[in-house]
């Protein structure tokens, strides 16, 4: 299969809102109904990314979100913090913007739909997969 190019949109590109949005940009071996069954995949993990940091100033994910990536085999004990560098309660799971949401959701992709290698790719106008995020901005 031949890769194709997407967009994925963060926060408010309708400007209804806060109006702040921002974009990367992604190679994906698959077509659109191919990322759809991956996303619902994630979503029957507990990973409903639509719904992740989706309220106004929303930039953190809860403990069980944590919990569900490193089950996929995520490296992100950063988002608990660790022995040496506890996390005040309003630091756990804190999103620091949309390139890190992006790497969070590309690297989930890739381990529950590896065939769809999906990499983060220099931003040009493409196709969206859909907007994430809306609270990610202040």
């Amino acid at each position: 299969m031949t890769k194709i190019k997407y967009r994925i949109v963060f926060g408010d590109p309708s400007n209804d809102g806060h109006g702040q949005h921002d974009e990367e940009h992604l190679l994906i071996n698959g077509t659109s109904d191919d990322i759809k069954a991956a996303f619902k995949k994630l979503k029957d993990l507990g990973l409903d990314f639509h719904n992740i940091c989706r309220d106004y100033e929303d930039s953190q994910m809860t403990v069980a979100q944590i919990d569900a990536l490193e089950k996929l085999g995520l490296d992100v004990s950063y988002l608990r913090g660790d022995e040496e560098d506890e996390l005040d309660e309003d630091e756990i799971g804190y999103v620091d913007g949309t390139e890190h949401f992006c790497k969070i959701i590309v690297e989930s992709l890739n381990k529950v739909s590896p065939e769809l290698e999906v990499e983060i790719i220099k931003q040009e106008y493409l196709p969206s997969i859909g907007t994430f995020g809306y609270g990610l901005f202040n």
